[in-house]
């Protein structure tokens, strides 16, 4: 099982004086060039950070990308895995995402990410089966740009549901399309008896396959569900969740 942080931008003063809760002179000096990225404090206690385009502003990623993407520009170490995402509850009340499936995969191959998840629209803020059919949509678009095109990183079918048969039916439609890699998103803010029961599903309903190579949970860190998250770690190579660590 795999820890993966959200990145929201947090600069770290490595020389932080925090008997006397003081910047160190060189952060004060040079607040550029004189911090640090958490993959620098914590590198063995994080399996990997997930980026975001809905959140990183245009002239950041362009300077990234024109810098050699995130790795080389953020100097994260080849062991943290690069994940990317749309950073759909940015566009939560927007008719339709902000970004064309062309856009995102670009920008993921840009940035260097090591997988990036499919164009998604959160369906509990508008018409739920339209957001997701434009989710189906856009999977469908970019399993074939990835499949035919010169793309290094692995890309993840985003799965949301109106309740759990519909999250297992999608699930299944993004399957039959060809992904054998799954996020499964619009669980964060759902109450903790739907989750569990949506899990206990997941859990059940995997036993039919047997070549899922990664399933990710989005925006998901309730440790009381990992007995759960176990279970159905039994059923794929790879399982891996995200979860900010603080406030």
């Amino acid at each position: 099982m795999k820890f993966i942080v959200p990145y929201y931008n947090q600069k770290i003063d490595p020389g932080y004086d925090f008997f006397n809760e003081k910047h160190s002179l060189q952060y004060l000096k040079d607040k550029k060039n004189g911090v640090a990225y958490p993959w620098n404090i914590i590198p063995d206690y994080i399996d990997g950070f997930l980026f975001s385009i809905g959140i990183l502003k245009p002239e950041e990623m362009k300077n990234i990308i024109a810098r050699g993407g995130l790795r080389k520009a953020m100097k994260i170490p080849e062991k943290i895995e690069i994940f990317g995402d749309c950073g759909a509850f940015q566009y939560r009340y927007e008719p339709e995402p902000p970004f064309t499936t062309k856009q995102v995969m670009e920008l993921y191959k840009g940035l260097g990410v090591d997988y990036g998840i499919t164009l998604d629209h959160i369906p509990f803020f508008g018409e739920p089966e339209k957001r997701l059919q434009i989710t189906y949509n856009n999977a469908v678009e970019m399993y074939n740009m990835w499949k035919n095109g010169d793309y290094k990183f692995t890309l993840l079918a985003a799965v949301h549901g109106i309740d759990a048969d519909s999250y297992l039916k999608n699930f299944d439609k993004m399957y039959r399309i060809g992904y054998r890699h799954f996020a499964i998103g619009s669980l964060a803010r759902r109450q903790t008896k739907e989750i569990e029961h949506i899990l206990k599903k997941f859990a059940e309903f995997l036993k039919r396959y047997h070549d899922i190579e990664r399933l990710h949970i989005l925006g998901f860190g309730r440790i009381s569900f990992f007995p759960l998250l176990k279970e159905i770690e039994r059923h794929v190579k790879v399982l891996s969740f995200d979860s900010t660590v603080a406030g």
